[in-house]
């Protein structure tokens, strides 16, 4: 079965946005943007499959080589019955990419519009402790369509280190224990930003505006607690 021409661009702008999302993350050894005209000519000539192997890549961490990233977009063929993704796709595409790819990847991304099973779910986690390092980590394809730092409407956000969670403690006069400390406003690992700056659970994010005063050059700074999502 070949691509579609929506589906084929679809795919062309996730993998697009998922590039700079690593290298937003500080992830190098990037791989160039394939070329639209070469693009166009291997959905158009080549099954879906092969064109979502062909769109997977693996980067590493700048400074720090043994953090490898390889990202996988999980092929369901059309006349499958499947609306979710099953515990034997994440176990045979690991196993696949660790002995195909490389055995020392540290974190495999799947990227797919299905979600997963409860026993996919539970699965994933075994798989992580029989491999011992690998951690495993889903996306959803339609939520990278975009690059949502490009969005004007969207704030700066990022991250705050050891050393700027500890001033802003200190600034709030709070420890890490203190109830006011948790009463920050919260946002979810789900949100779309959250996914693309790489938050885990228990992160705190700054988020920059440009001050209500109108003062040029002055900002305005707002915290939030990362929480996990439910879904």
């Amino acid at each position: 079965m070949f691509a579609s021409v929506d589906v084929a661009r679809s795919l062309f702008k996730a993998r697009k946005t998922l590039i700079e999302m690593f290298q937003y993350r500080g992830y190098e050894d990037t791989p160039e943007q394939l070329n639209e005209e070469a693009y166009t000519k291997l959905w158009s000539t080549q099954t879906l499959i092969h064109v979502k192997n062909a769109l997977s890549f693996t980067v590493s961490k700048k400074g720090n080589e043994i953090d490898i990233i390889h990202v996988r977009f999980l092929h369901i063929p059309d006349n499958s019955s499947q609306t979710s993704i099953d515990k034997n796709t994440i176990e045979v595409n690991v196993k696949m990419i660790l002995t195909n790819v490389s055995s020392n990847i540290q974190t495999i991304y799947f990227v797919s519009p299905l979600s997963l099973t409860t026993m996919a779910s539970k699965r994933m986690n075994e798989v992580e402790v029989a491999y011992g390092k690998v951690k495993i980590r889903m996306i959803d394809e339609l939520l990278v369509q975009n690059n949502i730092t490009k969005n004007g409407l969207v704030p700066k956000q990022y991250i705050l280190s050891k050393k700027e969670r500890a001033r802003l403690r200190e600034e709030l006069k709070q420890s890490e224990d203190d109830e006011k400390w948790f009463a920050l406003p919260e946002i979810k690992t789900s949100d779309p930003m959250m996914i693309f700056i790489g938050a885990h659970a228990g992160d705190i994010i700054c988020s920059e505006r440009k001050s209500r005063s109108g003062r040029e050059g002055e900002i305005e700074k707002y915290y939030r607690r990362v929480v996990a999502s439910l879904s």
